[in-house]
């Protein structure tokens, strides 16, 4: 007596076509939401490391002496906040694994480097801004590898192609 078997392998071989076709824009999903939350975490550690902190007043060490008592004068800030290094941050999406965040401020490479650069030119060169680190990217960057936020982003797209074409 022979049994009869049913088989499946044109389902798991159709359900494959259909995986191989859609791996690719699931990848591309992956690296278009990496790079969205990059930039939002990169804006959001530049903020604290910038935006969030007070702009000291510009002091020349001068009071104003009336009627033998010091008077102690107003000082303006000592440089004006324009937002411009927050606003120039961009991402774009380059191809199905590979997204960028760059700053297009023509200043932001040296901000971010700030203080360690010293001298420039040779010269010594003193930061207006003082010792007001705010390694933003860098942060960024470790803070994702260390979480391994990077491999769970992707782990999600591909995982959910799997569930999506999963045969059953």
């Amino acid at each position: 007596m022979l049994a009869s078997m049913r088989s499946n392998v044109d389902d798991l071989k159709a359900a494959m076509i259909a995986r191989a076709r859609q791996l690719m824009p699931a990848v591309r999903q992956g690296t278009r939401k990496a790079t969205i939350e990059f930039r939002e975490d990169s804006v959001r550690r530049m903020g604290r490391g910038i935006y969030d902190r007070g702009i000291p007043l510009m002091i020349r060490g001068e009071t104003r002496a009336t009627g033998g008592r010091k008077r102690a004068r107003k000082h303006p800030p000592a440089w004006v906040r324009t937002g411009n290094l927050r606003g120039s941050e961009r991402m774009r999406v380059v191809s199905a694994v590979e997204g960028q965040v760059r700053n297009d401020a023509d200043y932001a490479a040296a901000r971010h480097d700030m203080p360690d650069i010293k001298t420039r030119g040779g010269g010594q060169f003193t930061w207006r801004h003082g010792d007001r680190t705010a390694h933003w990217r860098q942060d960024t960057i470790d803070a994702w590898k260390r979480d391994g936020r990077l491999s769970r982003i992707y782990n999600e797209a591909i995982m959910g192609l799997l569930k999506r074409t999963a045969v059953g």
